[in-house]
């Protein structure tokens, strides 16, 4: 009889440990999905690679929709890179919530010195394709001769072939 109520108090102890457990993971979860979706600290960070893709970003395409631009290529053993054969370039990125600012870190090759690389945002409100263009490249301007004077105030850049304004 000592050692049926062992087994039963050993029993309790088990079903109250596992139940327990279930919450922690249960919790956990929800957590996560919060997390995950509500980005409640106002970070979030999205990486694409051409090689895995992202659910937050859809396919590079051109206005056109059913045309994408660029598909992604294997050279060698495992350098992957989409060529983009045609501009402009589109494609969203879907976040779960509205953000007041973003960063923007982009890796690209321009081994054919394309003369212009820009980056665009969608305004707010606008309808489609009404993008506000922000320069990344401007090769021919950054390669103007040294007598072309440059003016910089921030991300602003005038240059003046005769000096005219300082």
């Amino acid at each position: 009889m000592h050692t049926f109520q062992t087994d039963d108090h050993q029993l309790q102890k088990l079903q109250r440990t596992t139940r327990i457990v279930l919450w922690v993971l249960v919790f956990l979860f929800f957590l996560f999905l919060t997390l995950k979706h509500y980005v409640p600290f106002g970070r979030l960070t999205i990486a694409y690679d051409v090689k895995h893709g992202s659910a937050y970003v859809e396919n590079f395409a051109s206005k056109e929709p059913d045309r994408l631009i660029g598909t992604p290529n294997k050279k060698g053993s495992n350098e992957y890179f989409q060529l983009i054969t045609s501009t402009p370039l589109y494609f969203d990125v879907q976040v779960p919530r509205p953000f007041r600012q973003a960063t923007v870190t982009l890796q690209y090759q321009n081994p054919d010195n394309q003369p212009v690389l820009k980056f665009g945002v969608l305004q707010k409100g606008a309808s489609a394709y009404a993008y506000r263009d922000l320069s990344l490249a401007e090769p021919m301007l950054d390669n103007l001769p040294d007598s072309w004077d440059k003016i910089q105030q921030g991300d602003l850049v005038l240059w003046q072939k005769s000096k005219k304004r300082s």
